[in-house]
Parts: structure tokens; sequence; C-alpha cells
């Protein structure tokens, strides 16, 4: 395991219990089980960004461009399809789903975490090349 990649491991838990803590503790919006839109919205989230991570971080050490641009456009297009079949599946397969915090989590979820994928990504190694 890389340094960068411990960093991510450790950032993904930090923040994986401080954010949903926080949801849980403040319950933004009052709705009848908070914790289980909470709990499935960042857990969409982590699905969605941590296999692009993983994939991002394979081919950038490569240094093939071609490559590195398809990895980055595949694993946008799939970080969409795979965060608008979760929601639509959450929406319509849950019994009084509580969208609005659910959307909240995953939401913050992905923000923070793409952030951290982002930050380490993009930043520069001892030996002056990225990743």
């Amino acid at each position: 395991m890389t340094p960068r990649s411990r960093q991510f491991a450790i950032g993904t838990l930090v923040s994986s219990l401080l954010v949903p803590g926080i949801l849980v503790a403040t319950a933004p919006f009052g709705e009848a089980r908070s914790e289980l839109g909470i709990a499935w919205g960042w857990g969409l989230a982590l699905l969605v960004i941590v296999p692009s991570y993983i994939a991002m971080t394979r081919v950038i050490s490569s240094g093939d461009d071609r490559r590195i641009h398809a990895r980055f456009m595949y694993s946008m297009m799939g970080r969409f399809a795979a965060a608008m079949l979760g929601v639509t599946l959450f929406a319509t397969q849950v019994e009084k789903p509580p969208l609005y915090v659910f959307v909240l989590a995953f939401f913050l979820g992905f923000a923070v975490l793409t952030a951290l994928e982002l930050t380490l990504l993009l930043s520069k190694s001892p030996d002056r090349n990225h990743a």
C-alpha cells in the first residue's frame, strides 16, 4: 500500500465516522428513520468514490496519458450511472424512505470523498511526479 493509499484509507475512515456521526447527532430534517437514510447515503458515496480512486491510482502510475484520460472518462460515467441507480433504487425500493437525509448524506459523502481523492491524486510526490 502506497503512502497516498494509506492517506486515502485513513481520510475515508475518519470522514466516515465524523460526517455521518454529525448528521445522526443533529438530525437535520427530523425525518423518521433518518439513520437509515444517512447510512445508505454515505454507503452509496463510498461505493461510488472508492472504486474510482483505486482505478485512477493504478492508471496514473503508468504515465500513459491516453489511458489516464480514458480511465478518467469511464470513471466519471461510472460514478454518474452508479449514483443515479443508487438514488433511484433507494427512493423506489425502500418503504417510506427518508429521502432528504439520504440525499444530504450522499452528496456530502460525494463531495468530501471526491475532495480527498483529488487532493491525493493531484498532489506532487517527493520526486516531483504526480501520483
